[in-house]
């Protein structure tokens, strides 16, 4: 088959690299697989580079700002000139933009909802319901996020959601000791402290400044604090890291491309969202035999109780 990801954009988050990891697997399989971005940044995104050198091409038809109503017939116009038989959707936006119209085109559509998602207006309540009877095959990454989709979007057709949880590569995601020691010396962390991470996005779901806070009147020499991740909320991490009583103590890194090491040379994980479905983040430090704090969202609990 000839199989198309869509994304609203190829950033560093779960869902994105959920997508790389089917495109791959996809693509060794023996299919033909491609991606689409509806971001205007550079290639798509940051993951970009990653998807091509996977072999999977990427494709940007950029999303203008605000309600974008010339989107639909663009990505129309796209799928039909890529000739596609499966269009796989990955979150709202490609939800919104681009099912009904990849549906109209006469391609098979398959949606993944990776979170549980926010509150929206009942305009984007609208704009999600009106996209969802579009789909062939609606798949929820946890069961809590098979049940928010039916009770909140008030899906129409219940019957075709199906519940795939996430995976990882345990071949990567494992106890490093190495990375352990190599990450302590670059931050100036000593192998003795007591390290506390977390790694996301930094936007207002996650909560990292909540983090900051709580972890505030323990930071020091011997109790440090890792954040790992980029977004619209970086300001407000290091408006909250001037303000800590030990500033020194909180090591804010931005995007990385090796989390997985970060997460090694960590004693503990720490997940404060405020929503989630069933994130990549859980598992792999789970992978890496860590233990883990998070707030009681999604499908967590229960994931680690099972562990």
């Amino acid at each position: 088959m000839k199989i198309v990801h869509v994304l609203g954009s190829l950033g560093m988050g779960g869902a994105e690299r959920v997508a790389l990891d089917l495109a791959t697997t996809q693509r060794d399989l023996g299919h033909e697989v491609l991606a689409i971005s509806l971001s205007g940044e550079e290639g798509g995104g940051p993951l970009a580079s990653a998807f091509a050198e996977s072999e999977v091409p990427v494709h940007v038809v950029a999303k203008k700002p605000g309600l974008d109503w010339t989107l639909p017939p663009r990505i129309a116009k796209a799928l039909r000139s890529l000739d596609v038989d499966v269009v796989h959707t990955h979150n709202t936006p490609p939800l919104v933009y681009v099912a009904a119209a990849a549906r109209i085109s006469r391609h098979v559509v398959v949606h993944t909802k990776h979170g549980e998602g926010h509150l929206v207006s009942r305009a984007g309540q609208f704009l999600r319901r009106f996209g969802a009877p579009f789909v062939h095959s609606f798949v929820a990454v946890s069961q809590k996020t098979a049940e928010h989709a039916r009770e909140q979007w008030a899906y129409p057709l219940p019957s075709r959601i199906k519940v795939i949880t996430n995976g990882i590569r345990l071949d990567v995601h494992r106890p490093d000791s190495q990375s352990r020691g190599e990450l302590r010396a670059e931050l100036g962390i000593a192998e003795n402290a007591w390290v506390v991470g977390t790694v996301g996005r930094c936007d207002e779901n996650k909560n990292q400044v909540a983090l900051i806070r709580a972890l505030d009147a323990h930071l020091s020499e011997k109790v440090q604090l890792v954040v790992v991740g980029d977004g619209d909320r970086m300001a407000a991490l290091k408006e909250a890291r001037a303000a800590s009583a030990c500033p020194q103590a909180i090591h804010i890194l931005g995007r990385r491309n090796d989390a997985h090491r970060v997460i090694s040379s960590l004693d503990v994980f720490a997940l404060p969202s405020l929503s989630e479905g069933l994130p990549l983040v859980i598992l792999e430090a789970m992978a890496t035999e860590i233990p883990i704090v998070s707030t009681n969202v999604g499908g967590i609990p229960k994931v680690i109780e099972h562990k």
